[in-house]
């Protein structure tokens, strides 16, 4: 057994459509898997954003000043800090800044509710269907927009293309069920 686990972006981002997905088929079964509906949108989103940003390096996914307190480290051979990546609509709209079929709103909504999920603090959280499965579909679009925003390499492997086609066509057509069915 090894003794670590290794994440990637890519291969993180597109696990995060798989849980989707995976997480859109029990909601059926349990009204739990709904939040986790939500985080795994939001993680898939933001690995997609972070990939489209990269163009050889990570820069552009840091805060503002991150990379001048690396870049000062790194001038005076400090050991170098672990960047902090930037709020999620941040990258969000470094990615999206001219777009403008993708409402922004929903994307807000999804990422508000994530956190309210994720920091959950209160006795009872109350949360529309409807708009869940808006805002995610919406956050798919997102996604299968993102390649073609790319300031870089999005894709370094054909199959790495046909995969994320692939995961957004089923989590699309989940979708699309949990759409006639509400």
């Amino acid at each position: 057994m090894l003794k670590y686990v290794q994440f990637d972006r890519l291969s993180d981002a597109e696990s995060s459509l798989d849980e989707l997905c995976s997480c859109l088929e029990r909601v059926s079964k349990s009204e739990h898997a709904w939040k986790y509906a939500i985080i795994s949108t939001h993680c898939a989103l933001q690995g997609y954003l972070c990939i489209a940003l990269r163009n050889g390096n990570s820069f552009q996914t840091w805060k503002k000043n991150q990379y001048k307190k690396w870049q000062e480290a790194d001038d005076n051979e400090l050991k170098l800090p672990d960047p902090q990546l930037d709020f999620f609509m941040e990258l969000f709209d470094k990615v999206f800044s001219s777009s403008t079929n993708i409402d922004r709103n929903l994307i807000v909504w999804l990422n508000e509710t994530r956190n309210g999920l994720v920091h959950f603090n209160t006795d009872s959280y109350l949360i529309e269907k409807a708009l869940i499965i808006k805002a995610v579909a919406q956050a798919v679009q997102a996604i299968k927009q993102t390649p073609s925003l790319a300031k870089g390499i999005f894709f370094y492997e054909d199959v790495q293309e046909s995969s994320f086609q692939k995961a957004c066509k089923k989590v699309e057509t989940r979708l699309n069920s949990l759409t006639s069915n509400t």
